[in-house]
């Protein structure tokens, strides 16, 4: 008879040692607050799901999560506490498994017969009939997320002045009007908006997405879907035909494309009258349109000239619906709209002291609606009463923007450069008020960067900047700030007409409020936005030591691209006369000259090669 080999007793925890010394680590990290907590938590975890002996705290750098920095400070530790021990690291570390010391000489052959086993593939069961259904082509319903985007999409592709692609805001427009749900704001109790349908429709390849800000356009694939789409529409309408075909469409949307409005035929010009009439936004409801007045209106939706509703002649307009440029998009009337605090989803969740602001929110009982703001931390929107809607809620931005920071925040955005970065686009969000809110002043004294340098830098934000700079003690002052400034708000805009305009054309008055959309606030503070020649110019001026961003903004006024102020210095007619061209900008609140020093140093970078 063979002798029964005695099975070798496994440990399964072998590497506890490490794990409570990952675990002390991530406990004092969370109570100090401090950002390590997640780097060793998830460090921990990992290690968890580790099977294997590690002989020492390098070999842990296969595992995910762990990094030479967290090896190095295991070895450290291991080292230390086996010699108060008066043990190598070695047997220290056998010391704390439950296993006989023969064990670690199996060590390679349990590597190896573990690297062996594979996990068995699963398969999907297959039909009870044996045979494989055909996977069914993707329709999107009607008034859906995935629908709107197509129609969109398609539309922009048969007009004669496209691009032949549409960012994100610009089809976020144009698809909502086909949708019954909003592309910005979800459903209550939901995070989904109609925007999430675009996962949908890049992982089908009906539509592509490239550069950065991202640029959408319709394929081969998605323009056949959009054909059959509206194929299926004008079918249930009677608009067209039954005998016309997705490929006569799509041929009749290709040969449309090239022409202008003097080669379309008048068939072609009937056709489109018959598949949307265009109201002229500008006329009073009781005017009636003439007929050449019409066939106008006609030709400019042919050239796709920018109108921004397209209503059904039985439809009568409101009067807070006004037309194109300078004027309002839409009105909101007093009693149609509530003032509400909005809140980036990123300040009330996440980290245990991120949740703190919710419950002091709750506390105070201040109701907040949570979205991802491009920039700030909190706004206040006045939003349209449900009673009152049509579609979608319509939606304004209030003049006031709080950016928040706690003073460890605060310390790290100036050392990453975020600090002057933030500041700009504050200025450029479209919105007056600007609140710079700074918690915990009681801990500036132990960052990781001077007292004197953090109070220079609010300074600076407060008289530099022109930018209201706020203190408060802790995280409740802070929501008690926000539920004072909510009611102050509400009472200010009591009884005022407030109006949708771009952020060029904004006014104010005692009775109405000019005031930008949501969408626009969004698409205008992206962080990656595409920059005009003009913004790109002041970045380059801010790289001058001494350049703020007032004073560079002051110089782009006069001379708005690089190449006007080369001319400028060309025409200059000494060294000196080229040095002094900027001394005499106005700059500030004071409108103080420049200086020749700083003018000096911008003709030193821009001024030598001319």
């Amino acid at each position: 008879m063979h002798p029964v080999k005695k099975k070798r007793k496994i440990d399964e925890c072998p590497n506890r040692l490490f794990l409570s010394y990952l675990k002390t680590w991530r406990d004092d990290a969370g109570a100090a607050e401090s950002k390590a907590y997640h780097t060793y938590n998830k460090a921990f975890k990992s290690m968890q799901k580790y099977p294997l002996p590690l002989q020492n705290g390098k070999e842990a750098i296969i595992i995910e999560n762990i990094g030479d920095k967290i090896c190095s400070v295991l070895d450290s530790k291991l080292n230390k506490d086996a010699q108060e021990k008066d043990m190598t690291p070695r047997e220290f570390l056998e010391e704390s498994r439950n296993v006989h010391s023969s064990w670690w000489a199996s060590l390679e052959e349990s590597n190896s017969n573990l690297a062996k086993k594979q996990k068995p593939k699963k398969t999907k069961p297959s039909s009870a009939s044996g045979v494989q259904r055909k996977s069914r082509a993707y329709i999107p319903v009607k008034n859906s997320g995935g629908y709107a985007i197509m129609v969109a999409l398609y539309k922009d592709y048969t007009s004669a002045s496209s691009n032949g692609y549409m960012k994100k805001g610009e089809l976020q427009r144009a698809a909502q009007p086909f949708c019954t749900k909003s592309f910005t704001v979800p459903d209550p109790g939901s995070q989904y908006t109609a925007w999430s349908s675009m996962a949908t429709l890049l992982n089908k390849e009906l539509v592509r997405k490239s550069g950065n800000p991202a640029r959408f356009e319709i394929t081969e694939t998605g323009i056949e879907l959009a054909a059959k789409l509206e194929a299926a529409d004008n079918a249930n309408e009677n608009k067209i035909q039954p005998s016309a075909t997705v490929h006569d469409l799509f041929t009749k949307a290709k040969t449309n494309k090239g022409k202008n409005v003097s080669q379309m035929s008048d068939s072609d010009e009937c056709s489109e009258k018959e598949k949307c009439k265009v109201i002229d936004l500008t006329l009073s409801d009781d005017d009636d349109l003439s007929a050449d007045k019409e066939n106008k209106l006609q030709k400019d939706k042919i050239t796709n000239k920018p109108q921004l509703f397209q209503l059904n002649p039985k439809e009568k307009m409101s009067d807070s619906q006004t037309s194109v440029s300078g004027k309002s998009e839409f009105e909101l009337l007093p009693g149609q709209y509530e003032i509400l605090l909005c809140v980036d989803s990123r300040e009330v969740s996440g980290d245990k002291r991120k949740k703190e602001m919710r419950r002091e929110l709750h506390k105070l009982g201040l109701s907040y609606d949570e979205r991802v703001l491009q920039i700030g931390d909190f706004v206040w929107i006045a939003k349209e009463k449900e009673h009152f809607q049509i579609g979608p809620a319509k939606e304004l931005v209030l003049d006031y923007v709080v950016e928040r920071k706690c003073m460890s925040d605060l310390a790290q955005s100036i050392r990453d450069a975020r600090f002057h970065e933030q500041k700009i686009r504050l200025k450029q969000c479209g919105l007056k008020s600007i609140v710079y809110l700074v918690e915990d002043m009681k801990q500036i004294q132990h960052q990781s960067l001077p007292e004197k340098t953090l109070r220079q830098a609010l300074h600076n934000t407060r008289i530099t900047d022109g930018i209201f700079v706020k203190y408060c003690e802790n995280m409740a002052g802070t929501a008690q700030y926000l539920s004072t400034m909510t009611r102050k708000l509400q009472n200010l805009y009591e009884g005022k007409t407030l109006r949708a305009c771009d952020i060029s054309n904004k006014s104010q008055s005692t009775i109405k409020c000019d005031l930008i959309t949501f969408h626009d606030f969004s698409d205008g503070s992206m962080k990656c936005k595409g920059l005009t020649v003009t913004e790109m110019f002041i970045k380059l001026l801010m790289q001058i030591h001494g350049m703020s961003y007032d004073k560079a903004k002051a110089i782009t006024i006069l001379y708005p691209t690089p190449k006007t102020l080369f001319d400028a210095y060309r025409n200059c007619l000494s060294s000196k006369e080229k040095e002094e061209l900027l001394s005499k900008v106005k700059t500030g609140l004071l409108q103080r000259n420049m200086g020749i020093n700083l003018s000096r140093s911008v003709y030193h970078v821009f001024g030598t090669s001319t």
